[in-house]
């Protein structure tokens, strides 16, 4: 029995000393945990961030991308409008040429009426 008091007074001693150990270390879980939940936090807020900004940038791509579009377009446009205003001066040239031509051979041909009729 003396035995039994002695391992039960060393038992009592051992938790004594054990009881504080356990309280910080739960404290620490604790305080583990409530680091763990900030840095889930930071982690969600940064991706959330993250996501906003890369959001951005594809806005303004396509933004870039409709623009460089539209100005493609204007300047296939442009080329051709001057394709048909070229056209338009090679078939007035053509026809001047015809009618030089003609005004040429109707000289021609007035001349040698003329000649005749001497």
């Amino acid at each position: 029995q003396e035995a039994a008091s002695a391992e039960a007074a060393t038992l009592r001693d051992e938790v004594a000393v054990l009881k504080p150990a356990l309280a910080a270390a739960q404290k620490g879980w604790a305080a583990d945990r409530e680091t763990l939940a900030d840095i889930k936090k930071a982690a969600s807020d940064m991706q959330k961030g993250l996501t906003y900004r890369l959001d951005e940038a594809n806005r303004a791509v396509n933004k870039a991308n409709k623009e460089i579009a539209i100005l493609q377009m204007q300047k296939e446009e442009g080329k051709a409008k001057m394709l048909e205003a070229m056209a338009q001066r090679l078939e007035e040239k053509t026809r001047a040429d015809a009618l030089s031509a003609e005004l040429a051979k109707t000289i021609r041909e007035s001349s040698q009426a003329e000649a005749k009729l001497r």
